[in-house]
């Protein structure tokens, strides 16, 4: 059986607001050809209590059988709320049938095939090291307004096992404190620009393993001899001082003039 689409029309042959009498004609298309198979009349006046109008929409919907795409010329109130909460795919459409019965049966078939299709959730992708990836939630958030953050990354974050997740939003979500709390994990905010933030997320594998500015710089050689070249990078040739001993990653960065932030990055990764 094909679709059938009810139109609410007036005594010129045009569609008129639910809150007037009309009749109720539902069509059909039969090859190439729309055919009205019922006719359902309709009365609604200002004068009418908001419980008639209620019981009046009800007769009229269930009168309609198992069509459920309603057009009118407009819809509100009362009898918007009962069509809705019936399922009707409501069409606000001023004219004659013959000149949009057409379009709404497209745009009807166009929403089925949209349903249909499977939503593609987006994810983070693989970043420089093994077990480090990035998402830049901005971006996924422009191009998917039906999703929500939670929705793309809590999958992620509790079914990936990763040592680092860099996140670029907006806004920190008011979620994430809490899930990373649950979930062991810690997370870095720095803030690129007004409306921008980067959110580093590390997991309680790595937090362990991690460099902080706490530690001595003799601690970050004798456990990492690689990261020397990091620290000569920087700027910070002293190494081989007796200072390294008892000097914090902190202080040393703040004798040599270097950013903590980005040397510690730099460390980590």
């Amino acid at each position: 059986m094909g679709m059938k689409i009810a139109v609410f029309i007036g005594e010129d042959g045009k569609t008129i607001s639910l809150n007037q009498s009309g009749t109720i004609s539902v069509y059909i298309k039969e090859k190439e050809e729309w055919k009205i198979i019922k006719e359902v009349d309709f009365e609604s006046n200002d004068l009418m209590s908001s419980e008639i109008i209620r019981d009046n929409v009800k007769t009229m919907a269930s009168a309609l059988g198992d069509c459920k795409v309603f057009v009118a010329r407009g819809v509100k109130g009362i009898p918007y709320t009962v069509l809705d909460g019936m399922g009707f795919n409501i069409w606000k459409v001023d004219g004659a049938p013959e000149n949009f019965l057409e379009l709404v049966f497209k745009g009807e078939e166009e929403e089925k095939l949209n349903k249909q299709k499977p939503e593609i959730i987006p994810t983070p992708i693989r970043s420089g090291k093994e077990g480090n990836y990035f998402i830049d939630m901005k971006t996924e958030m422009q191009n998917n307004s039906n999703l929500t953050t939670k929705q793309i990354l809590l999958p992620f974050i509790y079914n990936t096992t990763f040592n680092e997740l860099e996140i670029i939003c907006r806004h920190v979500p008011h979620w994430f404190e809490g899930e990373f709390n649950k979930l062991n994990l810690r997370s870095e905010i720095e803030k690129i620009n007004e409306g921008t933030v980067k959110v580093r997320v590390y997991s309680k594998d790595v937090i362990g393993k991690m460099i902080t500015k706490d530690m001595t710089i003799g601690k970050i050689l004798r456990n990492n001899p690689e990261k020397i070249h990091v620290l000569m990078d920087f700027g910070m040739e002293c190494t081989g001082c007796l200072s390294v001993k008892f000097e914090t990653l902190e202080k040393a960065a703040n004798v040599h003039g270097v950013n903590l932030d980005q040397l510690i990055y730099g460390l980590n990764n």
